[in-house]
């Protein structure tokens, strides 16, 4: 839970898991290995989840996909294209303009 507070406070700057896992009191591969164990997934896929989660969250309150990118820690639009297509199975772009679906 503390690892989760720490990430959350700092995204979408970047983070280095020597820092959280500092300020957890935990050795890096130690806490690695407790994350992965209670999350289900490695770190570093839920930062890439919780980059593309705030990107979803732009574009649905009408920014553009470069803006989005930008809000969410990605280098540039294809990059974060490439990334959400892939995670979630669809293109950002049907979160443009606040569109149906439901909101994140």
């Amino acid at each position: 839970a503390q690892a989760i507070e720490i990430i959350s406070n700092v995204l979408p700057e970047g983070i280095r898991i020597k820092e959280i896992s500092e300020q957890t009191g935990l050795s890096p591969d130690r806490f690695m290995h407790l994350f992965k164990e209670n999350m289900g997934i490695p770190l570093r896929q839920f930062l890439l989840w919780k980059r593309l989660h705030i990107a979803a969250k732009h574009l649905q309150t009408g920014g553009n996909l470069t803006e989005a990118s930008h809000s969410a820690g990605f280098s540039d639009q294809a990059h974060l294209s490439r990334t959400f297509k892939k995670m979630f199975g669809v293109k950002p772009s049907l979160f443009l303009g606040g569109s149906q679906l439901k909101k994140v």
